[in-house]
Order: C-alpha cells, then structure tokens, then sequence
C-alpha cells in the first residue's frame, strides 16, 4: 500500500506549483479515502476494494494475440452517467485509484471528463496509444489525477508481432506526444516466452525511462485463448522477479509486477474485491478481468449493495483459490473451482450468451 508519495511523482509535481499544490491535494484525499475504507470495514463489514478496473469500451482498433478483452461482445457499453454514478458511490467507500480498460479506452473520449469531473481520486489510463494525438495529450495535461500508460511488447519485432505491422513505431509517437505534453507516463508490457529476454534488458527498461516513463507494469501472461506455449516457467517468473526487484531500486520510478507485487503486499492475490474488481463494458462486476463471472452488474444494484455480494465473498475466503502453480494466476489456474461456486451462487458468464440473462 502507498503509505507516501512517491519520488516519481513528486519529481514531476515540483516542475510546476500548480501541480505540485494539486498532487499534495489528491494525496490528502488519499488519506482520506483510506479511513473512509477502514470504517467501512469496521462499521459495515465490507471489503472496499482499493482499485476498480473499469473497462468502458470492449471495442479495440487492434487485434492483440492473446488478449483477454477479445472474448466479451464489443455490443453495449455501459453510459458516462453510469460510469459517474459508479465512480461516486465507490469513492465515497473509500475506492481511490481507478485503472481504465478496455478495449481502447481512447475510442471514448469523453471519459476524459469523468476524470476531470472526480479530480479528487486517480486514474491510469491503458491505451496502446494508436490514438494519442497532441489535441487530446493537451486535455489529459490539465488533468492532474490522470496517468497514461502505454502498451509496449518489447522493440519493434516483439511488438508488431503481438500487436500488428506498425504498431510499435506508433507506440513511440504517442510516448512522445506525452512527454513533449509533461503528462506522467507509463508503459505496461504483458511478459511471455516469446518476449521475456527482450523484457528483461536494461537496454529496453532504461529505453522507456529514456522516453519519457515515470513507471511501469510487468504482467504475466495469461493464456485466455488457451495456448499455454507463451506462459513462462517458474525459472523464468523466479529470474525476472530477480531483475525486477533489482530495477526497483532506482530512485524515481515505479515499477509494478503483476502478480507478484500484490503477493509481497498483501500475501495472496487481490482479487475477488479484497483489492480489487473488474467492471466490464455492460457493467458486470468480475473478481478480475481473467476470471469471467458475475453474480452482479451496475446497471442494477448501488455499488454498496455489489460489495455485498456472498460469490465474491466465498472465493476471497477459499484461500486454496488462489494457490498458483503453473501459470503464476491461482484463480485462473482454479476455473473450474470458480465455476462451481458461480453455479451455486447464480454468477453468469459475462463471455457467453448466458451474459444477456438478468442477472439474480
């Protein structure tokens, strides 16, 4: 848990008054929000997750390998006024750090004004960048609780092999239109077999700090489309756990491996609401966005009512759920556990046909 601003960020806000008085603001609602959570828990017994990633849009001008968001319908999308309403009751319950989705979340520009409306928690913004212009860096700029970070596969052959013919020159485009726009960047990069020793470089990492990067992701591969060949090895997780923890020594940068980091944080991953859920783009609410279930959507209950729901709370208490082995994501590795559970406490599938029934 940030107990403390971090130097990346504090490097960044002293460049300009404004926003240094702005970022010393959003970091006092911080505070705020974690006792607003702590109460909640006391006084209600609820579980407010810390994060919600909001996935606005299922639609996508790309076509990633291997990409989770291709198994929901690009049908529907859940309004802005919905997603306010969400984003009001949430933060009210102590939410604060909200991670935006997709799809490409820039083929819905208005959400730029979600984040200008609800200046008082932050955002981070996933785009694979193919969008960015330097209009639209110009609005995120007079956002100072909006992150952008960038979806990157290595260099060019990692990247276009993964994302499409071109598409790592257009990644470095967009990188530059946001450093060029001071805005706080970040690049996220989904780590499999294919791309691991490129990953693993100082080459590419200090690459990224070279253009502009304030932080990073570095998540694990998860074979949605079942093609197990890409998932890493436990030597190979070990030998970049090894050269993550020796990159986040350096002083101005936040780095994040998924999911080892919420293991050394909290001891088990945090899924399910314990810290965080995943909120699709017809509105139901996921334990993650591997894990395609649904006892609830927001279109029907207020986001308290959700926390209270016995699915989500019987899987954050089946610790055994959340034992990992092969692919380093225990709750996608047990599915077919989650499945039972779903049955029994009438969560649907959000992927299949099933997704269109109301939910109970």
């Amino acid at each position: 848990m940030v107990n403390q601003l971090p130097l990346s960020v504090i490097f960044w806000a002293v460049k300009s008054p404004i926003r240094l008085f702005n970022i010393l603001k959003l970091y006092s609602k911080f505070r705020m929000a974690l006792k607003r959570m702590a109460d909640c828990k006391v006084k209600d017994g609820l579980q407010v997750p810390m994060f919600l990633i909001i996935s606005p849009t299922s639609r996508c001008n790309l076509a990633c390998k291997g990409c989770y968001s291709k198994q929901y319908s690009r049908e529907e999308e859940v309004s802005l006024e919905v997603l306010d309403k969400l984003v009001t009751e949430s933060k009210a319950l102590g939410t604060f750090f909200y991670v935006i989705a997709g799809g490409e979340p820039l083929l819905r520009k208005e959400l730029l004004s979600l984040f200008s409306k609800h200046n008082d928690v932050a955002f981070f913004l996933y785009t694979n960048g193919m969008l960015m212009t330097d209009e639209i860096a110009k609005e995120i700029k007079k956002l100072y609780n909006t992150a952008v970070i960038v979806s990157i596969e290595g260099f060019k052959d990692q990247t276009d092999n993964r994302r499409g013919s071109g598409v790592h020159e257009k990644v470095l485009n967009a990188m530059e239109i946001l450093r060029q726009n001071d805005i706080f960047m970040g690049f996220s990069a989904t780590v499999n077999r294919a791309n691991l020793n490129i990953l693993m470089k100082d080459e590419f990492f200090r690459g990224m700090i070279k253009n502009g990067c304030r932080m990073g992701t570095y998540v694990d591969y998860i074979p949605c489309d079942r093609n197990n060949d890409l998932v890493l090895t436990k030597d190979e997780r070990t030998a970049l756990r090894d050269k993550i923890m020796e990159w986040k020594k350096i002083p101005g940068f936040i780095l994040f491996q998924l999911p080892d980091d919420e293991h050394e944080l909290a001891g088990r991953c945090l899924s399910a609401g314990y810290g965080f859920l995943h909120i699709t783009s017809k509105g139901y609410v996921e334990p993650c966005p591997f894990v395609h279930y649904a006892s609830d959507n927001i279109l029907d209950k207020p986001f308290k009512e959700i926390l209270r729901s016995e699915f989500l709370a019987v899987l954050r208490e089946k610790e055994a759920l959340f034992t990992e082995d092969e692919i380093g994501c225990g709750l996608f590795e047990n599915l077919d556990q989650v499945e039972k559970i779903a049955k029994e406490y009438n969560a649907v599938s959000t992927i299949s046909e099933v997704a269109s029934m109301e939910v109970k």
